[in-house]
């Protein structure tokens, strides 16, 4: 016997097709639906109740929650603590460039006359004194200079430092490092020498006669 079953998706009314002519009452073949559609029921129960040890079983789903919890906040915590190290990096380097550019604004070394190069020398070691070697991990930065005599914006004589360090630790922006810069201009005052010989081309150009026959000061005004 050969039977094709029609199921109606509005209502779910059943019809049947008699295929090769055999004739099958509608009541009988609900009933067996019917006894069908309940033994495999019984069989999904039975199978529900022999997994049910299993299921209702919860034990260890705090500690699996707390430890996916506490990996998240320990990250969290993590990340934060190395931009904040970053920053505070940052801070001190800007500092000790500030320091040893007003130690080259004013020094003035008269026994040499590379002013300018001891005024690095010296500002170099007040970099140095402010931030020691190991003060930061694997700080790679140097002192330079922007010279007077070299640089023809008179505005940008000074000192800068160039470092490099990881943003995040790899979290945001890679495990590359950043190319980091700290800045302060505050220019190069005159050298003595420089004062004399300013006001000497100021005497000469009023008085007409040589500065060493003149009382001048070492000071040009500045």
């Amino acid at each position: 016997m050969e039977l094709k079953v029609l199921m109606n998706p509005k209502n779910f009314n059943i019809k049947l097709e008699n295929i090769k002519g055999i004739s099958i009452k509608p009541q009988t073949l609900r009933d067996f639906l019917h006894h069908s559609v309940s033994m495999g029921m019984n069989n999904i129960v039975a199978t529900e109740r022999n997994l049910d040890p299993l299921i209702s079983n919860r034990k260890g789903q705090s500690v699996i929650e707390f430890l996916m919890t506490f990996t998240i906040v320990i990250g969290m915590l993590l990340f934060f603590f190395k931009m904040a190290i970053g920053f505070t990096n940052g801070y001190l380097v800007h500092y000790a460039t500030f320091m040893s550019s007003r130690a080259y604004l004013s020094n003035d070394n008269p026994r040499t006359t590379d002013r300018d190069g001891a005024a690095l020398r010296r500002a170099r070691e007040v970099f140095d004194r402010l931030l020691p070697r190991g003060f930061i991990t694997n700080f790679n930065g140097t002192l330079k200079d922007n010279d007077p005599d070299a640089t023809r914006i008179k505005a940008y004589v000074g000192l800068y430092t160039e470092f490099q360090q990881a943003f995040s630790g790899g979290v945001v922006g890679g495990r590359d490092l950043i190319q980091l810069r700290s800045e302060s201009f505050l220019g190069r005052e005159p050298t003595r020498d420089e004062v004399l010989f300013q006001i000497c081309s100021a005497i000469k150009k009023i008085a007409f006669d040589d500065c060493e026959s003149l009382a001048t000061l070492d000071d040009n005004g500045y």
